[in-house]
């Protein structure tokens, strides 16, 4: 017979006290994070809020506050645009993100 570790003599028995222990306090957190989740007061990250990425690739040079401005005359109020620089297939290439205000 094989033998990785030769002469276990572990006491689980004699540990079962620490194992109860943190089986309680994970049973704990779990319980605090789904009493939160209920509540609305985990935070859950801009995926449950909803919203779009968009890569935008322009012919034309395009700044940042033209775009932004275009979206907000369009009624999205909280847009996130990062210019993509050294992008040497689509130069003038941005990343928008929108956070649900107007469906797309």
């Amino acid at each position: 017979m094989i033998e990785i570790v030769k002469n276990t003599k572990i006491n689980f028995i004699g540990k079962r006290n620490i194992a109860f222990i943190f089986s309680g306090l994970l049973l704990t957190v779990g319980i605090i994070a789904f009493g939160m989740i209920v509540t609305g007061n985990a935070n859950l990250g801009i995926d449950f809020v909803g919203g779009a990425m968009i890569l935008g690739n322009f012919e034309q040079p395009v700044s940042v506050n033209d775009l932004r401005s275009a979206f907000e005359s369009e009624g999205f109020g909280s847009v996130d645009i990062q210019n993509v620089i050294g992008d040497a297939i689509a130069p003038n290439s941005f990343i928008i993100r929108t956070i649900g205000e107007s469906d797309m």
